[in-house]
């Protein structure tokens, strides 16, 4: 499998949101090759797809940290946020582009056949949102036919995990008209493969790098089992993992394990009593990197064993 991803970020001057072109970013124009740029009110990286979702990972974090070093020469930092409030005295004069309410469509697994473009006048409206899209391609079992299968699966090992570790008011704010459970985009890759862009998770993900990792293989754990995982997706099951995903509901009595692929043991990726000490640890407010810019080469295994969350309770050492 390859990984890509599209993350959104937005400026702050202290505790404000400000919109991305008072900062110097320019849009994205083809051929122009940019990979930190704005995309309406928010700053957009891009990086090159790999299949190591380490390097690729690595890449938007490198990214990142030159998107950050340009907003601070203007006073101004990033901050990876679902939703934020704008001062309309910030976009007197903007650009035409910061009024623009999404680029292309986007699809929905749950309603298929109905494109997904919210009617939004951005010159009334007071918030502005963004994401923390994934892109996936090169799939192993995963064919064109099925693509909303596997975007529901992805809902339920990575949109329920996400929002129940990462769920906070700007997720369900921008849920309302972006980012709802089974939104994706779909097309073609090279060499005649597919893509799918997946774009459910919000810009949390990336405050921290285990997220990404092991999102990403999580993705390529569905793809292997995919098969075996399929028959799983019942109506029932389907608007429960909606209802949790779009509002918070129920996302924790949702939480399952999933095997790790290619593993002989069956490990597991994570566990639901993992992703509730996961959960504690944060909320314990020591969810703190020793660096700023972490490799993602260590992956999640090697971060939660560094975090010591693999047995014991994480209050305590």
């Amino acid at each position: 499998m390859y990984f890509g991803f599209d993350p959104e970020f937005f400026l702050f001057k202290g505790k404000k949101a400000v919109p991305a072109h008072l900062g110097g970013f320019e849009p994205k124009t083809p051929g122009s090759g940019l990979q930190v740029f704005r995309d309406g009110a928010a700053v957009e990286l891009n990086g090159s797809p790999n299949s190591c979702a380490a390097f690729a990972i690595n890449g938007i974090y490198g990214n990142r940290q030159a998107a950050h070093a340009r907003a601070r020469m203007k006073g101004f930092h990033l901050k990876a946020r679902s939703a934020v409030l704008m001062d309309p005295a910030d976009m007197y004069d903007a650009p035409p582009d910061l009024f623009e309410s999404g680029c292309n469509p986007s699809w929905n697994a749950y309603a298929p056949g109905k494109p997904n473009r919210p009617d939004l006048d951005l010159r009334t409206h007071p918030y502005r949102y963004a994401g923390g899209h994934f892109h996936f391609s090169y799939f192993a079992n995963v064919k064109e036919a099925s693509i909303l299968d596997f975007v529901k699966l992805l809902d339920l090992f990575i949109g329920v995990p996400e929002t129940f570790l990462l769920g906070n008011e700007g997720t369900f704010l921008r849920r309302r008209f972006y980012g709802r459970a089974g939104e994706y985009r779909f097309g073609p890759a090279a060499h005649g493969h597919i893509r799918v862009e997946y774009r459910t998770p919000g810009p949390e993900v990336w405050n921290h790098v285990i997220f990404p990792s092991l999102f990403c293989q999580v993705a390529r754990a569905v793809d292997y089992y995919f098969k075996d995982l399929r028959p799983q997706l019942t109506r029932d099951l389907e608007e429960r993992v909606q209802r949790a995903i779009n509002t918070g509901e129920g996302a924790e009595d949702l939480l399952m394990p999933i095997r790790r692929p290619y593993s002989p043991d069956s490990e597991n990726l994570y566990t639901p009593e993992l992703l509730k000490r996961i959960k504690k640890y944060m909320g314990l407010r020591r969810f703190v990197l020793k660096r700023k810019w972490p490799e993602a080469h260590a992956g999640f295994s090697e971060h939660i064993q560094l975090w010591k969350l693999q047995e014991g309770d994480p209050s305590k050492g």
